[in-house]
């Protein structure tokens, strides 16, 4: 749901008739799969069949999901944004959320376009050995760490002296971990997501073995593609 919804953003929902739900409404539902409650965006009701139509706003729209109305628990009125609130009724959101269900149904968002039109320009350019040879100049001199918290843990990328990023891995059930990162501004490249990503991926094969990761980080979209495997490496929006 990312930028709507960002990293340690708190969701403030109340319950909501399944009947008043709007397109462009971001609700909480039951994951009957998974058996965990999901946000993800409406992109259109059948109130005669007793259905939503819903996707993630980074997700392919491949991949949306027939929600029934008994799954539905509650709206999102307004998220708290390091203690900023930030309602969504207001005319203006509400117009923007419309507007991003609109862009979500054509792959059109933000991060969707990028990965579609911008990213395999960027991956064309990155390949290109003079290119390659620069960067290895700027990340010639990258380092990672380990914290352990338990069975969680997280791995820092250094770029001199200087943090540039920082994954934080939590294992789940034994057979996936997710993978919850940040990158600072200047190092959000395709160049560097693929550095890290192999890191990642080392660490996580030695501590946790042959699981499965999953991705929150769109960062990391251009370099695999959202939904489709690759050494078991998924996307998680």
């Amino acid at each position: 749901m990312h930028p709507c919804l960002k990293a340690l953003d708190m969701c403030i929902s109340r319950e909501v008739d399944p009947f008043q739900v709007r397109t462009g409404d971001m609700i909480i539902y039951e994951d009957q799969d998974e058996g965990y409650d999901v946000v993800h965006r409406v992109l259109s009701v059948n109130r005669h069949e007793k259905y939503a139509l819903v996707k993630g706003d980074n997700i392919p729209f491949r991949h949306v999901e027939k929600v029934p109305f008994a799954l539905i628990k509650k709206k999102v009125v307004s998220v708290n944004r390091k203690g900023k609130i930030i309602d969504l009724e207001r005319p203006v959101r509400v117009f923007f959320s419309k507007l991003t269900a609109f862009l979500s149904r054509y792959d059109l968002t933000p991060n969707l376009f990028k990965k579609r039109f911008i990213d395999p320009f960027f991956l064309a350019v990155v390949r290109n050995p003079v290119y390659i040879c620069l960067r290895k100049r700027s990340y010639g001199d990258m380092s990672f760490m380990c914290k352990y918290e338990g069975r969680n843990y997280r791995i820092c990328a250094f770029t001199g002296k200087k943090k540039s990023s920082e994954a934080f891995i939590k294992p789940e059930r034994g057979d996936r971990v997710l993978v919850s990162s940040y990158i600072r501004y200047r190092d959000r490249n395709p160049f560097f997501a693929d550095i890290f990503l192999s890191k990642l991926t080392q660490v996580i094969r030695k501590e946790n073995g042959p699981v499965d990761i999953y991705l929150t980080d769109p960062v990391f979209w251009g370099l695999i593609g959202p939904g489709k495997p690759d050494g078991n490496i998924f996307f998680k929006s």
